[in-house]
């Protein structure tokens, strides 16, 4: 299952797209308009209108190739049978985790706490501010635990991180 993180933004990720899609647009507009109404000349205002023209063509690709839902650079959550693929930022880099080695998940509030068999852990937060989407994550990771034999924990995740911390 894949579930795609909103990128820290009050919208959900299909209105953040519609919306820089459509600043990119006004802002392409703006340029040609602005190129065409007056004759070439090489001073400020034509390199401030290239400027603008490039921004609305990043914010153009932007919105149409790189957030889309299938693209490999959009902040999602992939869960497999037995991987756990988490992608934070859209230029970030991507964790691919093996539950086959893993013996227990402790969930956070918006962190997942993964516990290899040999004791070595690792910590992923997750970047949404949707608690649903966190939920979502939990309730998906809850069900392929149990045929893989991975215990779940919930409540100790949280006081352990914090002895941890103490002890170092």
């Amino acid at each position: 299952m894949r579930i795609r993180l909103s990128q820290n933004s009050i919208l959900g990720p299909a209105a953040h797209r519609f919306v820089i899609v459509l600043i990119s647009l006004l802002l392409l507009v703006q340029s040609f308009l602005h190129l065409a109404s007056r004759p070439i000349q090489y001073d400020v205002l034509f390199f401030l209108d290239l400027a603008i023209l490039l921004g609305g063509i990043w914010f153009l690709l932007l919105g149409l190739f790189i957030l889309s839902n299938r693209s490999k650079y959009v902040p999602r959550v992939e869960i497999g049978d037995t991987t756990v693929l988490i992608h934070n930022h859209i230029f970030g880099k991507t964790y691919n985790i093996d539950l086959t080695n893993i013996s227990k998940i402790m969930f956070g509030s918006f962190e997942l706490t993964f516990v290899g068999y040999d004791g070595n852990y690792h910590t992923y937060r997750i970047n949404t501010r949707k608690s649903s989407e966190s939920q979502k994550i939990k309730e998906e990771l809850r069900k392929i635990a149990t045929p893989l034999s991975i215990m779940i924990d919930d409540e100790i995740a949280a006081m352990i991180r914090k002895n941890i911390r103490t002890q170092k």
